[in-house]
């Protein structure tokens, strides 16, 4: 199945609807027509140009004051892969509804099919950073993060099948200490359940046939893939991932899991892109490339 939504026809239909009657269709036609397993993406969209002028018609005088182009609302973009299918296939485009100083820092679908991104400001930015907020559809219900300390993001979110949604909780830039936490989307709070170790940076939550997986980053990049156990409170070193004989040291931008207990990895070698989707060998951690998926995060959508 085949379907695109093109800036026009989004318009169309926000006319005749509203933007919410346009995401609650897709929501309800999309997610639940396409084959599975459907991986969807996430990214931003294009940060628009400003307007440039010669300035040779300009009656004010030159000085030597320097203006910054302010920061810009853009668009978040959903995108669909088949992986039996090499194009992906565009499910909707929200306009306008983050910063262009904004950064996807976990997405991930819940037991309901409902997607969730967390969108956090760059710490580098005009704001300094600020507090993770969550983007929920098919409304897209903007809920801010609270309970955070200072310098403190939301990153990787997994909904996992008895209805909760979990994530990590990092410092700015994916530093260390790194806390998993259980989010309630409708109110932002979020409860504290485990400390991970403070010697490795963690990244990505994912839940696979029962168990509960997460990426643990060395300080030579090398990445590895680790049991949670949150009930007994330990974390176990299973494998250091691999490509093509080669030990992966780049990290990932996400880890999810099929329908069918398939552990798929996304991201990129370093200095190289787009991004590319792997299945994951648990036992081994060998990753094979399956196809290049040009987003900033993915999750799978229950059937």
């Amino acid at each position: 199945m085949e379907l695109k939504l093109t800036r026009r026809r989004f318009g169309q239909l926000a006319i005749a609807g509203t933007v919410v009657a346009v995401l609650e269709y897709f929501q309800r036609k999309v997610f639940s027509q396409i084959p599975t397993p459907v991986v969807i993406g996430v990214r931003l969209g294009s940060i628009p140009s400003p307007d440039v002028g010669t300035g040779l018609d300009d009656p004010v005088p030159d000085t030597d004051e320097i203006s910054t182009a302010p920061s810009a609302t853009i668009d978040l973009i959903l995108e669909s892969l088949d992986i039996a299918d090499a194009q992906p296939t565009l499910l909707s485009i929200l306009p306008n509804l983050i910063d262009s100083e904004d950064e996807v820092t976990g997405f991930t679908s819940l037991i309901d099919s409902t997607v969730v991104a967390a969108i956090t400001p760059l710490p580098t930015g005009s704001k300094g950073g600020g507090p993770t907020r969550l983007i929920v559809g098919p409304f897209a219900t903007t809920v801010t993060i609270s309970g955070l300390k200072k310098k403190e993001q939301l990153g990787s979110l997994v909904g996992t099948k008895d209805g909760r949604l979990l994530g990590l909780v990092v410092k700015d830039n994916g530093r260390p200490p790194v806390r998993v936490v259980e989010v309630d989307w409708k109110t932002g709070n979020v409860a504290s359940i485990l400390n991970l170790p403070g010697n490795q940076r963690f990244s990505n939550l994912a839940e696979c046939d029962g168990k509960l997986y997460t990426t643990g980053i060395d300080k030579d990049g090398t990445t590895s893939l680790q049991l949670l156990d949150l009930q007994k409170g330990d974390l176990d070193f299973l494998t250091e991932l691999r490509s093509n004989d080669t030990i992966w040291n780049s990290g990932l931008e996400s880890l999810v899991c099929s329908t069918a207990n398939q552990l798929f990895a996304f991201g990129a070698p370093r200095y190289e892109s787009p991004h590319a989707l792997y299945s994951v060998d648990q036992s081994s951690g060998d990753m094979m490339k399956l196809q290049d998926f040009d987003v900033s995060k993915i999750t799978v959508v229950p059937s």
